[in-house]
This record gives structure tokens, C-alpha cells and sequence, in this order.
């Protein structure tokens, strides 16, 4: 059942579709104040850059003291109203819907459980899979839209921050693009080797739950001083242990190259947009004070957001591999139909 080709382009986009039908469905009220937050989140950040060098310019000017308190003004007003809408929509709006959201999915994979074989718990791949599709629920029903909303507000940022960078200055623009490119790549791989690591850690930490039960429990008191199961338990929680160390070095040699890389690609462009604005502030004179930060401002928004647009680019096959395991079982249809028994009470 989880054959399917999660991470290809058509793959990716039938599952985003899938997911975005979903949240249409079950939630689309959510969908909609999720793109009323994106739109504002977009065009909040290039405003304040704006009003920024605005303010600058005019202090650099010699300009009267109310002018620049209008603009003050202006600034603290986008300040407070961002503040009490991200308030409001992390402490109340987000938790309502996405519980909502929660539920309504849990439900729908309950009932695929009640249908599926008996046999499909001896497969233990597909058990595997099918404790992972549980834990991605949530990554499945808002997966779709947080990269709509995402991209939304990636578009709105980024055309109107680069329209004002290169304005100002084109060079720090091209170099700031240029690593932003390569940071596609450094992400791409860090989310592949992410999810292997985690696919890989799934069952040594589902072992070691169980034998860590095991000696916690009253039911198996008996056995474990009457028998020999102790040491057979010690014994795999030990051989447990070493495969758990051996993959967490494995990975953890991977990660060093790789977050090496990302370090040093971020670091040398900040450094070096920084010494040519200096350049052009303090001996060409080419641009002004209000221009300086501008760039300053906006070399590091636009930096974020285009490493933003990577990161939700290369997130796409890992959270459609996730889509796809919830997805798997939505779809499932049983080959055989069972019957019904009256259940006891629920203690």
C-alpha cells in the first residue's frame, strides 16, 4: 500500500490538490483567514521598509520635528495592530480551527481503522506506516494550505522588497539571489536526510518504548523474576541501544557538512552586501542615509524570504511524503467486509 511515488512533481501536486479539497470541505474558513494573514504578513515587512528609509531620509534632510513624528506615528500604528492580530490569531484563532481540523481527520482515519484486515497488522512495514500516517495528520490536513498561504505572502514580499533593493542597489540583490539559490539545494538535502532519519529511528524508539514498559508494568512483575525474560530483555535493549547510537552518528556526520555549508553561505553574503553599501555610503556617496538602510533592511528580508521560498519549495516532497501516508489510508478500501459485535463500556 505505500508503494506510491510520493515525492515526484505530479505526485507532489495531486496530493497538495487532494489536501487543499480536504481543507475546502472540512474547513474552509480556516483556508480563508489563513489567506487574510498571509496577504498581511506580505505586505507589512516592504511598508515598514519603506517608512523606514522615509524617516531616515527626512532626518538626514533637516526636516521639522512633526514630519518626522507623522511617520513615527505611522510605523507604531502597523506595530500595534501587528501585534494584537498575532496575538489573537495564535492564542485563539489558529488553536480553535486547527482542533477542528484535528478531530475531523482523526475521525475519518478511525473509521478506515475499524475497516482494514486483521492481516494488515502482520505486515510490519505497513503497521509502520500506518503509526506514522497517524502522527501526520495534522502535517496532511494543513500541509496544502500553509504552502498556499506560504507562497502568497513569499510573493507579495518578495516582489516588493526586491523592487526596492534594486532600485537601490543591484549588485547586493544579484549576490543575495545568487545564495539564496544555493540554499534550495542546502535544504533540499537537509529535509531528505531528515525524514530517512526519521523513517529509520521509528522502530529503535518503538522497541525501546516497549521493552522500557515492560519492566514498568505490574502485569509482567511475575515473569520478570520467575523467568529468564530480564536478561533476554536487557540483552535487545542493548543491541536496541547500539543500532540507536550507530544511526545517530550516521546521520549526525551527514548534518555536520551540510549545516557547515549552510552556515558559511549565509554568513559571506551578509558580510559582503555589508561592505558594498559601506563602499558606496562612505566613499563613492552614491546613495544616502535613507538608501543605506534600505539596504541594509531589506538585504536581510529579502535574504529570508527567498531562503523562505527554498525552504517551502524543498519542504514539498517531504510533506508530500507525509500527505501521502495519511492519504494511503483515507483512500483504503477493504477487501472484505466484517461484522459487528456489541462492545463493553469504555473505562
Amino acid at each position: 500500500m505505500m508503494n506510491k511515488k510520493s515525492s515526484g512533481i505530479l505526485r507532489i501536486i495531486d496530493n497538495n490538490l487532494f489536501s487543499l479539497k480536504f481543507m475546502w470541505n472540512n474547513a474552509r474558513t480556516y483556508l480563508f483567514v489563513q489567506l487574510l494573514d498571509s496577504l498581511w504578513n506580505g505586505l507589512i515587512t516592504p511598508v515598514s521598509i519603506i517608512l523606514t528609509s522615509m524617516l531616515f531620509n527626512r532626518l538626514d534632510m533637516g526636516v521639522t520635528f512633526a514630519s518626522v513624528m507623522t511617520i513615527i506615528g505611522a510605523m507604531a500604528a502597523i506595530k500595534i495592530i501587528a501585534i494584537v492580530w498575532a496575538q489573537l490569531y495564535e492564542r485563539y484563532v489558529i488553536i480553535k480551527f486547527r482542533q477542528e481540523l484535528h478531530y475531523k481527520v482523526q475521525k475519518q482515519i478511525f473509521e478506515k481503522v475499524l475497516l482494514m484486515e486483521l492481516s494488515c497488522y502482520d505486515d510490519p512495514a505497513f503497521y509502520n506506516d500506518f503509526l506514522l500516517s497517524m502522527q501526520y495528520t495534522d502535517s496532511f490536513a494543513t500541509g496544502a494550505m500553509a504552502n498556499l498561504t506560504n507562497l502568497l505572502k513569499i510573493i507579495f514580499t518578495l516582489a516588493a522588497v526586491t523592487s526596492v533593493l534594486v532600485y537601490v542597489d543591484l549588485i547586493a540583490a544579484i549576490i543575495i539571489i545568487a545564495s539564496s539559490l544555493l540554499s534550495i539545494f542546502i535544504k533540499n538535502k537537509r529535509n531528505k536526510i531528515a525524514f530517512q532519519q526519521q523513517l529509520d529511528f521509528a522502530p529503535i524508539a518503538r522497541k525501546g518504548h516497549y521493552i522500557d514498559r515492560v519492566f514498568k508494568l505490574a502485569d509482567y512483575s511475575k515473569e520478570l523474576r520467575l523467568t529468564d525474560l530480564s536478561q533476554t530483555l536487557e540483552r535487545e535493549y542493548d543491541r536496541n541501544t547500539k543500532e540507536y547510537n550507530e544511526l545517530a552518528m550516521k546521520y549526525g556526520v551527514k548534518k555536520i557538512f551540510i549545516d557547515i555549508l549552510e552556515g558559511l553561505n549565509g554568513n559571506s553574503v551578509y558580510i559582503a552586501v555589508l561592505c558594498i553599501v559601506l563602499y558606496k555610503l562612505m566613499v563613492v556617496g552614491s546613495i544616502m542615509l535613507g538608501g543605506f538602510t534600505v539596504v541594509v533592511n531589506a538585504n536581510m528580508q529579502l535574504r529570508n524570504t527567498l531562503i523562505a521560498f527554498a525552504e517551502n519549495i524543498a519542504s514539498l516532497p517531504q510533506q508530500s511524503m507525509y500527505m501521502d501516508k495519511v492519504r494511503t489510508f483515507l483512500d483504503y478500501v477493504p477487501k472484505t467486509k466484517g461484522g459487528e459485535l456489541p462492545a463493553g463500556e469504555f473505562e
